[in-house]
């Protein structure tokens, strides 16, 4: 099944042989719930919807198996580590129920996106690799430190320059504060892979951003050159959000291909796509407007509805209805087209035999009416087409 995706997000996510199977449905700081193991999925869900503080990942059913998987973002805190593992087969995840269904999710959504005025027609995109990020993000780190130093002080003043050992020591400071491979701003900014923390990398890094023009020697260091654009964003109110990108296997089991972070700020919504490069990580930044971002949830719930998800949970526990009679494509005496509805041949007006629509399949275990075409059962994960 494939996805149809705004144009904007279809430059980062364009792979023929992927689906999109999850979006971001809320996020806050970081996760303090205890840890989480096992399938109690009701449990946790209740335990993460309904804090204040959460990063819930959702995967729509887009495929016949009719699955959804939710996992939480492992992240280590004070706290311990908070982590619900994804299910990869198909199978496993047919024994699982899930109480809330996607809209319920989709409307917490719309609760935390609190968008004030009216959204920036961004379209831009750039390239950089992981050393390059790791001083854009040290560099909006910095600035957010002078804005809050300068109005705890009362003095607000245009940015301070700032040099290659500030930027060192910032990467340093937060990488021994947080977990190597998930280092947070004080945005909740996160990256799937350690930062670059060499300084020869990160002078190297610095020369390729000048050269780009993200950033502007001065006499006492450097100074962003680009603060309406990528920089600027950061240094806004942020929330991260991520879509996951899966593939099918040739055995019909969904692996994890990629991942694509989002940072959502009041206008704007960058997706960042990880990649990997000769010598470091690559990241593709593509930004569009925030309600493109609400668009682009909304499609997934559309999407989400065709899927006729089936669950044993009673709120998910649906069937599609079954079509009634119908007209067969061409006549069966002349081999015209025909369309629906007719019950003689224009061309030959011969009459019309009207198609019964298909018998139901019933799960020969438990009785239970799957969806056309699925190879499990919604209920109790029996492998259909298999004699009991």
């Amino acid at each position: 099944m494939t996805t149809n995706i705004s144009p904007i997000f279809q430059q980062t996510l364009s792979r023929q042989d992927w689906t999109i199977q999850e979006a971001l449905i809320r996020s806050g700081s970081l996760p303090t719930h205890p840890t989480l193991i096992g399938n109690d999925w009701s449990e946790a869900l209740k335990a993460i919807l309904f804090s204040p503080v959460e990063m819930l990942v959702i995967t729509g059913a887009l495929d016949s198996f009719a699955l959804a998987r939710y996992h939480l973002i492992s992240q280590e805190s004070n706290q311990g580590t908070t982590w619900v593992s994804a299910v990869s087969d198909a199978e496993e995840a047919m024994h699982l129920s899930f109480p809330y269904t996607f809209e319920d999710l989709v409307k917490l959504l719309d609760a935390s996106l609190d968008f004030d005025g009216a959204s920036a027609p961004l379209d831009s995109s750039f390239t950089v690799d992981l050393a390059e990020f790791s001083v854009l993000l040290s560099v909006a780190d910095i600035l957010k430190t002078q804005q809050l130093e300068a109005l705890l002080a009362r003095s607000p003043g245009p940015a301070q320059a700032f040099t290659l050992g500030d930027i060192h020591k910032t990467l340093q400071l937060g990488l021994q504060t947080q977990d190597t491979h998930w280092w947070v701003t004080t945005g909740q900014i996160l990256t799937l892979f350690p930062l670059v923390t060499e300084l020869p990398h990160l002078t190297q890094a610095l020369e390729k951003l000048v050269q780009k023009n993200f950033l502007a020697i001065r006499e006492h260091g450097y100074l962003p050159a680009l603060c309406g654009d990528f920089l600027g964003s950061l240094l806004m109110p942020l929330s991260s959000a991520s879509v996951t990108l899966l593939h099918k296997t040739p055995t019909g089991i969904l692996r994890e291909a990629d991942t694509v972070l989002g940072i959502r700020t009041a206008t704007a919504f960058w997706t960042l796509n990880f990649r990997m490069g000769e010598e470091f990580p690559l990241i593709d930044v593509v930004s569009a407007p925030a309600l493109l971002f609400l668009t682009y949830i909304n499609e997934l719930q559309s999407l989400y509805q065709q899927a006729a998800f089936h669950s044993t949970s009673p709120l998910l526990n649906k069937t599609e209805p079954l079509s009634g009679l119908s007209t067969p494509d061409y006549c069966q005496a002349c081999h015209q087209s025909l369309q629906e509805g007719d019950k003689f041949c224009t061309h030959c007006g011969a009459p019309v035999a009207v198609m019964e629509p298909p018998k139901p399949q019933t799960c020969p275990q438990c009785g239970h009416t799957p969806i056309p075409g699925a190879k499990f059962c919604g209920n109790c994960g029996f492998v259909l087409g298999v004699k009991s």
